[in-house]
């Protein structure tokens, strides 16, 4: 720890003496790439309404205008260029996206909150979120705000890594009727249509629905390795859609979406290589809400919700894809290659409320309740189910919290944020997360973040009550994880030349949620929570979920923008942390030490936009596993992989806002090099897309 104040201090010593040399810059409105950065406004960081640089956070900002020059056309893209971020596609429908050096394999975000304004987007029994153009396409994005660090004194559990917020387009920065196509390699399409409309002088209407699919072929690094040639999976096609509606009538509001992600996975915990594995998620909710101004001081915000999230119809499991024809799993025994049929969802009931109160126009306080009831029905195989007569795996827990905020700025260009928030569950019984930041703003072009927090991620549903015989259990005994942070950011603007951000963190997490190897002799913890039949017979070791990590990282994250001269823009980012398991001085496995980006783009006249990009992503390290997939044509009985290589990945884009009245063009490249690398998976090395091309077509009518 006395290593990361004096590198601290000497950062903040250098920056400082630096920044001396140039006057304070005045703001150019005209400097649209500079502008986002400093003045956006966001919300996520306090539930009030400030500009990104006196956030007392360490926040992102992506706004619609810059998705549109970068031709993103997933919001897995987008992650990708977050600094810090990690993402990894581990071939099962859901993306491993983590932070600062930690993310676990099947981790699927469980870290974050994951918000579409403001609503929580996660499935509850696992806490975990599936980024994809399921939830909403990135043509009805307005702006995503991402935190990085700590987050529960505001919004609860699981904001324990950051936060993103994915917030809508509405009438108040443009009304219209829009529609796009895109269409690209791997049969990759997508549709997307919107109105944003005023009804009359107090009303308005947001609405906005899209369709994707895809087909993207993987090559398994194993498999390749051992046939000396590349194997390629085929078994990757996904399809997501949503409808997604806002309504606004004076101080009352409803907003509901229904999505639906359906992709077959070739790799799954059980069987690599499958052609019917199917991950089909449902996702619908609704929101009602009132927003209303007492006088000049006082805001009240109170909103009900309804929130369902399951298993689909056809999400399914195949078993040994290898061993024979399929059988039929609804005959005992249960083996050789069959396929589980899934059920499970969750149905959410929640009730917040806020006040805001501004005392003076230097302190604002802002204080909240929130309640949220679970009916649980836990992710389950029919077949095999009844086959060992088992009961159907339901629950119901039961949340409250209250938080209090207090925003005070005792100097024109100083700030205290102070928060705490406390959570009473019941699984897993209180919580309490503070949080306090102070910004110095001493001259409009600079400001630094001193941020420190504590934040935690529940113990799942998952966790707490899983179980597969003589395999896995979990835990009902389960703490929640704890993250406790110590950050300071600094960001710096030159009008004439860029700007510049760095960050220092230091990150510590203690009860980490893991499965431990147990002797066949060991008792199961809490072995009345599981049906009799299920229980370890003593025949074989297991595994159960249990508190026992800890986990340290520390490291410097960096983002540079620079304008040599008219029209023209340098881009970059690097990430370079440290992050290490306490108790056995190891470096965590599935992140990579360094990350980097570089890109330019040429602004010609406002009439066109190319953009270029390169990515690097360094070596992240794998555990040893014994692999061993029987009947497979590419045997790998002992998986020799200890990490995946780092790999270099460039992608280029060509925006046309107004290539005829009306229409935009854009023009998108993947991979352009056709280079080969690999996510940190767990059971086989998955490639990431090799080289694809997308033309998107838009018109506003």
């Amino acid at each position: 720890m006395n290593h990361f104040f004096k590198s601290v201090f000497i950062l903040v010593i250098i920056l400082f003496a630096v920044t001396s040399l140039y006057p304070e810059q005045q703001d150019d409105p005209s400097d649209v790439e500079m502008e986002h950065i400093w003045n956006e406004k966001v919300v996520t960081p306090s539930k009030i309404e400030q500009t990104a640089n006196e956030a007392p956070a360490n926040i992102t900002v992506i706004t619609a205008d810059e998705l549109k020059k970068m031709g993103y056309h997933s919001f897995v893209e987008v992650l990708r260029d977050i600094v810090g971020m990690d993402v990894n596609n581990p071939g099962q429908g859901q993306m491993d996206f983590g932070l600062r050096g930690i993310n676990e394999a099947l981790s699927m975000g469980k870290y974050f909150q994951v918000l579409l304004d403001g609503q929580d987007m996660s499935w509850r029994q696992f806490y975990r979120n599936h980024i994809s153009t399921a939830w909403i396409s990135l043509d009805a994005v307005e702006r995503i705000e991402i935190i990085r660090g700590p987050s529960s004194a505001l919004w609860g559990a699981n904001a324990c890594l950051g936060m993103i917020n994915i917030i809508t387009k509405s009438p108040e920065k443009g009304e219209g009727i829009s529609a796009s196509f895109t269409g690209g390699s791997f049969d990759t399409y997508n549709a997307n249509g919107s109105i944003i409309q005023r009804i009359g002088s107090n009303a308005s209407l947001s609405f906005f629905s899209s369709y994707y699919t895809d087909d993207i072929p993987r090559k398994v690094s194993e498999w390749s390795d051992v046939a000396d040639s590349d194997v390629i999976l085929n078994s990757n096609e996904r399809t997501n859609s949503n409808i997604y509606l806002k309504l606004s009538m004076g101080d009352f509001f409803l907003a509901g979406g229904l999505s639906s992600a359906d992709s077959y996975q070739a790799i799954s915990t059980f069987a690599v290589g499958a052609d019917y594995t199917r991950f089909v998620m449902d996702k619908k909710f609704l929101v009602l809400g009132w927003e209303h101004k007492l006088n000049q001081d006082i805001q009240l915000k109170l909103s009900g919700y309804y929130d369902h999230y399951g298993w689909g119809k056809g999400a399914q499991y195949e078993d040994n894809p290898y061993n024979g024809v399929i059988t039929d799993p609804g005959s005992p025994p249960l083996e050789g290659h069959y396929i589980r049929h899934m059920k499970g969802g969750d149905d959410v009931f929640g009730f917040k409320s806020q006040v805001n109160y501004s005392v003076s126009e230097n302190l604002t306080f802002v204080g909240g309740f929130d309640y949220e009831t679970r009916d649980i029905t836990r992710w389950y195989y029919p077949e095999v189910w009844a086959v060992a007569g088992l009961d159907t795996p339901e629950f119901k827990t039961n949340l409250w919290a209250l938080y209090l905020q207090g925003d005070y700025a005792p100097l024109s260009w100083a700030r205290i944020n102070a928060c705490l928030r406390h959570d009473v569950h019941s699984t897993y019984k209180n919580v309490d997360s503070p949080r306090i930041a102070l910004v110095l703003t001493p001259q409009k072009n600079i400001f630094v973040k001193f941020l420190y927090g504590t934040a935690f991620k529940a113990p799942s549903i998952h966790e707490l009550y899983y179980f597969r015989e003589n395999a896995y259990y979990g835990n009902p005994t389960l703490k929640p994880e704890k993250n406790k942070t110590m950050e300071i950011q600094f960001g710096y603007k030159l009008k004439e030349l860029g700007e510049i951000t760095a960050s220092l963190f230091d990150v510590e997490m203690r009860d980490v949620i893991a499965y431990t190897q147990r002797d066949r002799s060991d008792p199961l913890i809490s072995e009345d929570e599981f049906p009799l039949s299920q229980r370890p017979d003593g025949t074989t070791d297991y595994s159960q979920q249990d508190n026992f990590g800890h986990w340290k990282t520390r490291g410097i994250e960096l983002t540079l923008k620079v304008l040599p001269f008219d029209n023209f823009t340098v881009f970059a980012s690097g990430t370079y942390r440290e992050a290490k398991d306490v108790d056995t001085d190891n470096r965590l496995n599935y992140t990579a030490e360094k990350l980097g980006a570089i890109g330019i783009r040429y602004n010609l006249k406002d009439k066109a936009f190319f953009t270029l990009q390169t990515r690097y992503t360094g070596e992240s390290l794998l555990p040893y596993t014994e692999f061993n997939e029987p009947g497979s044509p590419y045997q790998v009985l002992n998986d020799p992989t200890l990490s995946a290589p780092g790999y270099v990945t460039a992608d280029f884009a060509l925006y046309f806002p107004e290539i005829m009245k009306g229409l935009d063009l854009t023009i998108r490249a993947v991979n352009l090099l056709d280079r080969d690398g690999y996510d940190a998976g767990r059971e086989v090395l998955y490639s990431v897309p090799s080289r694809s091309i997308f033309v998107k077509l838009g018109y506003n009518f």
